[in-house]
């Protein structure tokens, strides 16, 4: 019979006496497995695989973050702290998976409603949250609500539709053209409302969307993340790298305006009286009127987004990828901390 043998190089020694050893261990003994701490991580309000896209107030002393996979936070303000409360909503379709939200409005009389990429409105009432599919083959982009109630959402093949606020069925004002209408806006107290899209789209109403007519492009190549107007005359639309556009006559005319940020700019905010943009690795900047300029409140530079944010207390919450969750005082210099600590304190 032959033998075999097994020769093991010096250097090798080390090695195979780990993996006996390793062998050994696994069939030995069974090591208890704990999973508390793995219980205790899934319990907190806030997950690090929660990525944020949309915030809006839900009354004087509470707030909403909708996240991806139906992922709801109930927040309630007290002596400068959030108590987060999680909730997971149930599609509203039985052949949808839970909604991944886009983009919150926040209506005068305090309905808070959310759009989601399967196409769905959300809205908030007293018995919780409910949800309608909006009938349309053209993906929705953005939601708002009028200043009488009224509610729109936009989207591709310039797609632009309404429902009053005791109805059901949506009324279609769209274009039928080759550009997604990105983001829209209405103007509080006014008739006049702004849907900005691919290209440099631009349509205006002065009649409170009865009727809509497409201005000249803000410029060809221009792809907008956000609008926002702080009156019928002066406006702003953002882009991707720092990109800001402004026009100060309505939409008649647009101009380049400097920033120092490199990053997409993905919407604006106003908090205290004042109007605020925020985007990519943290980006945070403000507008300053009496310069006429954006100005970039110090942040560390993170990997992490500014995907939405609100009004909150002395200053900003702020939503993103990852779990982020953040007030930012705009009178401070805002700091970025673990996300472990995000959501907790103001």
């Amino acid at each position: 019979m032959n033998a075999h043998r097994w020769w093991i190089q010096p250097g090798e020694a080390g090695r195979a006496l780990c993996l006996l050893s390793l062998s050994a261990a696994l069939l030995g003994c069974e090591a208890e497995l704990r999973l508390e701490g793995i219980d205790a991580t899934l319990a907190e309000p806030v997950l690090r695989t929660d990525q944020f896209l949309a915030v809006a107030r839900s009354g004087p002393d509470s707030v909403v973050a909708l996240a991806d996979n139906g992922v709801v936070l109930h927040g309630t303000e007290s002596e400068g702290l959030i108590a987060w409360e999680r909730r997971i909503l149930s599609p509203s379709q039985p052949d949808l998976p839970r909604p991944t939200f886009l983009a919150s409005t926040e209506c005068a009389n305090g309905t808070v409603f959310a759009l989601s990429f399967e196409n769905e409105v959300w809205h908030l009432a007293a018995g919780g949250w409910e949800g309608q599919l909006v009938e349309t083959e053209e993906q929705l982009q953005d939601i708002a609500c009028a200043p009488d109630g009224a509610l729109w959402v936009s989207g591709a093949f310039g797609t632009l539709l309404s429902r009053g606020t005791t109805e059901l069925e949506w009324s279609d004002h769209s274009f039928y053209d080759d550009f997604t209408l990105t983001a829209l806006t209405f103007i509080p107290g006014t008739q006049t409302g702004f849907a900005v899209g691919e290209f440099g789209s631009l349509a205006k109403t002065v009649d409170g969307g009865a009727s809509w007519a497409l201005l000249d492009p803000i410029t060809d190549d221009f792809y907008p993340l956000d609008v926002h107007f702080a009156n019928a005359e002066s406006g702003w639309v953002s882009g991707v790298l720092g990109v800001i556009y402004a026009t100060k006559d309505g939409g008649a005319s647009w101009s380049k305006e400097p920033t120092a940020a490199e990053a997409a700019i993905y919407g604006f905010t106003s908090a205290q009286g004042r109007t605020l943009a925020f985007g990519d690795l943290g980006t945070l900047m403000e507008y300053q009127s009496e310069t006429e300029q954006w100005v970039t409140h110090p942040s560390p530079e993170t990997p992490i987004h500014f995907a939405a944010a609100t009004a909150s207390g002395d200053g900003l919450l702020v939503a993103g990828g990852w779990g982020l969750l953040q007030h930012l005082p705009l009178q401070a210099t805002t700091t970025i901390t673990d996300s472990a600590d995000r959501g907790e304190a103001l």
